[in-house]
């Protein structure tokens, strides 16, 4: 039995804790980067297309980014892109009016008053 551990097995057996220190620090490091790379939003999941037509029809049909980030509680750059990314100049539009504020406009949402 000496023979199969070599040297009575007591440097194998050394070496378990620290091969077990490492792997805890791998598992920790790779648990920190996922959760940096899935942290887009701060609450609820990230709202979906129908979610903004949803919201652009309570809104009248005029949305700006901090209506996304308000509601569904996501970061300004989230919400831009999604916004940015249902824009396609028809049925939905960006205006910029005099201040800077830029309104993402449902055309077949936004009420005439």
């Amino acid at each position: 039995m000496m023979q199969m551990w070599g040297m009575g097995g007591w440097p194998l057996m050394g070496l378990l804790p620290i091969v077990f220190l490492f792997g805890i620090l791998y598992f920790f490091r790779r648990s920190l980067r996922n959760r940096d790379e899935s942290v887009p939003h701060l609450g609820k999941s990230s709202p979906t297309v129908p979610d903004l037509f949803r919201l652009a029809k309570e809104y009248s049909g005029v949305l700006t980014v901090s209506d996304l980030v308000s509601e569904f509680s996501v970061e300004p750059e989230v919400a831009e892109s999604l916004l940015d990314k249902v824009t396609d100049g028809r049925r939905v539009d960006m205006e910029v009016d005099e201040n800077g504020v830029v309104r993402y406009v449902f055309r077949e949402l936004k009420r005439l008053d």
